[in-house]
């Protein structure tokens, strides 16, 4: 997906377009959401001020989410991002989780311009970056551990969630162990390393989905080649 700021998403935002093309820009950003190998198992139907969120059932992870239970997961931050995203352009967001054939729906407004309270959280939709790698094993500032106990307002339909931060140094070593074993029996399948090659995406791709290379840190051309050592190794 190409890289975007929140100062570009803000700048290219049709604010004196229709209510569909505005509904439409909203989601190019929403989409930033997290998913299972990038795949972004969503699709949306627009009708007058209503977007409705479905799951892609093209989408196919047989390997990684058989269950599609993390296809819903991502789903679920989408949810988070676009309500954010919509209250930050003052669109007087109403998301609502229904579980019917369509998952979710949002009802919106036009753009009444930039609620700053939602400044910080529409941000750190744009600066999330997934770069696999070492962990820093600086402690986070206090004010940000405050921030993120505080917990999340979510859509209608959802409970609140209060997230746990694991702090201990043991907790925190027992979970890369199990992290480890769990990777390296999966890696042993060949089924599963073919499903993860086909969502690794060579750097300078065109392609929309699937994992960048630069994210798993590998040079332009190791990534080119990538996707080949994992179902042969």
């Amino acid at each position: 997906m190409t890289a975007m700021t929140l100062e570009f998403f803000e700048r290219t935002f049709p604010s004196s377009g229709t209510l569909d093309v505005q509904i439409r820009a909203l989601l190019t950003g929403a989409m930033r959401a997290p998913s299972t190998h990038n795949s972004q198992p969503w699709r949306f139907r627009i009708a007058e001020n209503t977007v409705e969120v479905f799951r892609d059932d093209r989408v196919k992870l047989p390997n990684s989410d058989k269950d599609t239970q993390y296809a819903h997961v991502s789903i679920g931050f989408l949810l988070h991002h676009l309500y954010v995203l919509a209250n930050y352009m003052g669109m007087q967001p109403r998301v609502v989780v229904t579980g019917g054939t369509s998952l979710a729906t949002g009802k919106l407004a036009a753009s009444g311009g930039p609620d700053m309270n939602f400044g910080p959280l529409a941000k750190a939709i744009f600066d999330r970056r997934n770069r696999r790698g070492v962990f820093s094993s600086a402690r986070l500032p206090e004010a940000l551990m405050i921030q993120l106990k505080a917990g999340s307002t979510m859509p209608e339909g959802l409970p609140s969630i209060t997230p746990e931060i694991i702090t201990d140094r043991e907790k925190g070593a027992r979970i890369g162990e199990l992290t480890l074993e769990t990777m390296t029996r999966v890696y042993e399948s060949p089924a599963f390393r073919a499903e993860m090659s086909r969502w690794i995406v060579p750097t300078g791709s065109a392609r929309k989905d699937g994992i960048p290379g630069y994210s798993l840190n590998q040079p332009r051309i190791i990534s080119w080649i990538l996707p080949h050592l994992i179902r042969a190794f």
